[in-house]
């Protein structure tokens, strides 16, 4: 008997030889002690950017802040833009300077809809892998006002304007209805905002605005809501360069 335990263990030893078995002990806490130990924070990175308008729409020529979380990276990272319709593009590569991180938008960078932010290093506690994406935002072109004809139920009606970038950075307007300039320095407040009565004239009534500046984070962005409506958007937004003038019309009875 003694014999052939014997030999049942030798063929076991040699099984394992010839076929490269693996045997690994654990330790009492059933914790795994191989090599290649699985790494929790794999995807952990948390991934923020921010635009010079606070939303989700950048422009080329404008700056895009990439922020992460948690912050307790060894050595240096790599930040990669990535397109959702394929390629990716390495903004910095080895990067171990401060967060926010700064990248301008080339003004010969393509539009697209689905760009995100892809920040690659290591964590401190164990050295292991970790990596986060930002939310999806866009690259547009060019500047667009956002304000479109709106049609109301009374020949009176208020306008509130307000400054809703992520900075209120004294941004500044001329305001215009039919040709006559209400206000040629409006400084756009946060909220609640200003509030103007419109005396409108029967059918159609066009409302202009400019952007004397663009305060002190471009562009001039801002929010404005009509009372009355009864076609069209009661709350819209305007993007304006130094300039630009954004119009809409505005039916009356």
């Amino acid at each position: 008997m003694t014999r052939i335990f014997l030999y049942s263990i030798l063929i076991l030893i040699c099984t394992a030889i010839l076929f490269g078995c693996h045997f690994e002990v654990l330790n009492p806490n059933n914790t795994y002690q191989g090599e290649d130990e699985p790494s929790e924070t794999e995807g952990g990175l948390d991934v923020t950017v921010i635009t010079e308008s606070g939303d989700n729409l950048a422009y080329r020529s404008e700056e895009l802040l990439i922020s992460i979380s948690p912050s307790e990276i060894t050595g240096s990272v790599s930040i990669v833009l990535v397109d959702k319709r394929g390629g990716e593009t390495t903004l910095i590569d080895n990067y171990s300077g401060p967060f926010p991180f700064s990248w301008i938008i080339p003004e010969d960078f393509p539009p697209g809809e689905s760009y995100r932010i892809l920040v690659r290093g290591k964590y401190y506690k164990n050295d292991s892998g970790i990596f986060g994406f930002s939310e999806e935002f866009a690259i547009l072109t060019d500047f667009v006002s956002g304000l479109s004809d709106i049609t109301v139920s009374s020949r009176i009606i208020e306008i509130t304007l307000t400054d809703n970038g992520s900075v209120i950075d004294d941004d500044t307007i001329s305001i215009s209805l039919n040709g006559s300039v209400l206000d040629a320095k409006h400084i756009l407040a946060g909220s609640p905002g200003t509030s103007l009565t419109l005396y409108l004239q029967e059918g159609t009534n066009t409302l202009s605005i400019t952007a004397v500046n663009e305060g002190s984070v471009s562009p001039n962005t801002a929010e404005i809501t009509f009372t009355d409506v009864t076609e069209g958007e009661v709350v819209q937004e305007w993007r304006l360069l130094e300039g630009e003038t954004g119009t809409l019309s505005i039916s009356a009875p």
